[in-house]
């Protein structure tokens, strides 16, 4: 597993997917994306830049939520961009999130992460 929230964004690779789900659909644009080497930083964020101009709300936040998902492998800093891309499309949606909402469940949980890892909590797998 790689957290290359450090890594730089290959805008490139965003227009070209945006282009290429504009031309050949937005299928393509993901199969494209899975297939690619991309950075999982750059996947994320491509995965965010389709959902916000995706004209259907029920697909976008679909999309959006894909794109959450991906960018915890990226680290934290790419989860933190994916949200704040997401504030249209969360409108849209009309979901009961919003991106403040989001940033302080993250926040509680870097919280309760901090004083677990001081009180010598481990996470148990059984």
């Amino acid at each position: 597993m790689s957290f290359d929230s450090t890594v730089e964004v290959d805008e490139g690779f965003i227009e070209k997917m945006l282009q290429l789900a504009a031309i050949e659909g937005k299928p393509s644009a993901i199969d494209a994306l899975k297939e690619s080497e991309a950075t999982m930083r750059t996947k994320a964020l491509s995965l965010a830049a389709l959902a916000d101009v995706d004209p259907d709300p029920a697909e976008a936040y679909t999309l959006w939520l894909d794109a959450l998902l991906a960018s915890r492998l990226a680290g934290r800093k790419t989860v933190m961009d994916v949200i704040a891309k997401g504030t249209e499309v969360l409108q849209r949606a009309h979901s009961r999130f919003t991106p403040g909402a989001l940033h302080a469940i993250i926040a509680g949980v870097d919280s309760e992460f901090a004083a677990s890892s001081h009180t010598g909590s481990t996470f148990s797998t059984a």
